[in-house]
């Protein structure tokens, strides 16, 4: 006989000799019996145990045909941190009889988008920031799968500062952080220390503070490096002629 399940399974049989896996909850009865919960469709096939005495061995077989089976997911995109301008998509991949629907919400608001990839064009920080979670669900039942996405704007650092000799400066940039490393440089390299706020304070700028600068900001999750330049340059004296004798 055949057994057909939707989701608890008794067998009525003495031992079996099985090695169930750690994500298998299966309990045996004082009875002989074996219970399986949680039935997926790995679990169909055939069933045996087996009975010894000190004279013979006897056993039967019975198989087990999954015909159901509630949503599981089976690959999803670990929680991100992109730049602002990233394009990506987050995945949510499943299983089960019937085939499940996958929807997605962003921030608790039902979204469009449907299936097991959610495009991501152009990320920006306002709009596609925030915490999705995709639902794979059948007749069955349902389960879902949480994502969190954030995005990193970085600040507007203009391709040239003029200033006054003698006046301070601030270059604005990103400030470090457990989950981002900000650096500052100058010319081919050397170092520079920021501010608290990510930016690089440059005080009573001289002809030797004139000259290039750079801040590299890397995700440190992922390795995503951008690169901000700007040069600081300082206004020449004007010279009125009229106040020369």
């Amino acid at each position: 006989e055949i057994a057909e399940v939707t989701g608890v399974q008794t067998c009525a049989l003495p031992i079996f000799a099985i090695s169930p896996s750690g994500e298998d909850r299966i309990d045996y009865g004082m009875d002989g019996s074996l219970t399986l919960y949680g039935v997926q469709k790995r679990h169909q096939g055939k069933y045996r145990c087996t009975v010894s005495t000190v004279s013979d061995t006897a056993h039967a077989e019975v198989p087990l045909r999954v015909i159901v089976n509630a949503p599981v997911i089976t690959r999803h995109s670990p929680d991100i941190r992109v730049f602002g301008g990233t394009s990506l998509q987050l995945e949510c991949a499943s299983t089960g009889i019937p085939e499940p629907e996958v929807r997605w919400t962003l921030n608790q608001t039902v979204t469009l988008v449907t299936g097991e990839l959610y495009p991501i064009k152009s990320a920006i920080a306002g709009v596609d920031s925030g915490h999705y979670q995709c639902t794979a669900s059948n007749s069955v039942g349902r389960t879902d799968q949480s994502i969190s996405v954030e995005v990193v704007t970085l600040p507007t650092l203009q391709p040239e500062y003029r200033v006054k000799k003698g006046s301070t400066v601030t270059l604005p940039c990103l400030a470090s952080s457990p989950d981002v490393r900000t650096v500052w440089s100058r010319g081919e390299g050397e170092e520079q220390g920021g501010s608290s706020n990510g930016g690089l304070v440059l005080g009573g700028v001289g002809e030797e503070g004139e000259g290039e600068y750079s801040c590299t900001v890397t995700i440190l999750s992922t390795g995503q490096t951008r690169t901000l330049h700007t040069t600081v340059r300082i206004i020449p004296d004007i010279v009125d002629r009229k106040s020369v004798v």
